[in-house]
């Protein structure tokens, strides 16, 4: 992994460290839905030498959003949504299968473990979101990153900014917000 905890992927520029590094790998995973906006073009500069996975490429495009700041671009926050990060492993597995069928069964029985977790944290997760009031279910957040995991799960999101880090929050934006936390008591 190029970036750390508590980096900002939308904002992450490749250090030619990280250029070396991906033109060592045997293969590459990104989102592919420019979560990781600044590197796009080396990601497809990398594609001409290895295989280099968009993972969001398995997910359903009738299921990816498009927020309207993002004018003709969907939403990169897939995996809080579990189902939809189901596919994204799906399509994790069958990249590492096309780069080395002689394993395939490992892969297959990692897969299925993994989509075994994640029906049950799907599972504990809606469970848990239930317990809570529906008046009260809304999730207050300063990034609107968590649009999917609302949809799925039946929560209101309300962001302070917008669906980029790069936005800049306004006076009206923390206005807005407080006074809906106000409303939803």
């Amino acid at each position: 992994a190029l970036m750390g905890p508590g980096v900002d992927p939308h904002l992450y520029k490749a250090s030619a460290g990280d250029v070396n590094v991906l033109r060592d790998a045997d293969i590459v995973f990104y989102n592919g839905l420019e979560l990781e906006g600044r590197m796009t073009d080396l990601f497809v500069e990398i594609a001409s030498d290895r295989p280099t996975i968009p993972v969001a490429r398995g997910i359903d495009e009738d299921d990816l959003e498009s927020p309207s700041q993002f004018a003709g671009k969907f939403d990169p926050h897939v995996w809080f949504d579990v189902t939809m990060w189901q596919d994204a492993a799906r399509e994790t597995a069958k990249a590492y299968i096309e780069l080395d069928p002689e394993h395939e069964a490992a892969y297959e029985a990692r897969l299925a473990d993994y989509l075994d977790e994640l029906e049950t944290l799907d599972a504990e997760v809606q469970s848990s979101i239930e317990k809570i009031p529906e008046q009260s279910r809304v999730l207050v957040t300063s990034h609107d990153a968590f649009g999917y995991l609302g949809r799925r799960y039946g929560m209101d999101v309300v962001a302070i900014q917008g669906v980029s880090t790069a936005s800049e929050a306004t006076t009206a934006d923390i206005k807005r917000v407080a006074g809906i936390i106000v409303d939803r008591d």
